[in-house]
């Protein structure tokens, strides 16, 4: 059966409640025929004091109970992941694809010109990664687009996964984005590395 936190005395140094929450994330690990990684085992024990030993309880007798089979029935597919907890957990929280699909409606909706207001961290910092928001508002293309519009969708997810890594290393920084109007000169700034590559000498000013 996997174990979360196999280090000797682990398991000892916290409570009990979490020690049988992670004991359950180990069995729906096992249930799935798969075993926990070392930095899957980290952000679950960060997400069981997030959230609290109960819900994670709560949580694996849904998993296991069928709220982890695929459309066809089959049970254990996967294991669970850290975003089908949160989900669970807190019918507010954002994944990756609700942070994608707000992401659009404020491209729609506020443009370049106006700072966006973003409250998810994560999803500033995966802007910020990417650009800025207005590089965001230029480079997001339609979802009719198919193919530019999967690039940029992969693009998004390797930001949004950096910043949920960042995020449970207690390294997420994310400051508020700016648009155009409070920062004119951003378009410009962020475009510098990608004349730097292409082997175009920059201009002297």
């Amino acid at each position: 059966m996997a174990h979360i936190n196999r280090r000797k005395g682990g398991m000892a140094q916290i409570p009990s409640s979490v020690a049988v929450a992670a004991e359950a994330v180990g069995q729906m690990f096992s249930q799935a025929q798969r075993e926990i990684t070392p930095v899957e085992s980290g952000m679950w024990m960060v997400e069981i004091g997030r959230l609290g030993p109960d819900r994670l309880l709560a949580f694996a007798r849904f998993w296991m109970s069928g709220g982890g089979q695929t459309s066809s029935g089959q049970m254990f597919a996967r294991a669970p992941r850290i975003d089908d907890f949160r989900r669970y957990a807190d019918p507010s929280y954002v994944d990756e694809q609700r942070a994608l699909e707000l992401l659009q409606e404020l491209v729609r909706t506020v443009g370049p010109y106006d700072d966006p207001e973003i409250a998810d961290p994560r999803l500033r910092a995966a802007v910020h990664s990417m650009g800025g928001w207005a590089r965001i508002c230029q480079d997001m293309p339609s979802r009719t687009e198919d193919f530019a519009f999967k690039r940029f969708s992969d693009a998004f997810r390797q930001a949004w996964t950096a910043a949920q890594g960042m995020e449970v290393r207690g390294e997420l920084a994310a400051p508020p984005l700016r648009g155009l109007i409070a920062a004119p000169n951003q378009l410009r700034i962020s475009a510098q590395p990608e004349a730097a590559h292409s082997g175009q000498e920059t201009p002297a000013p």
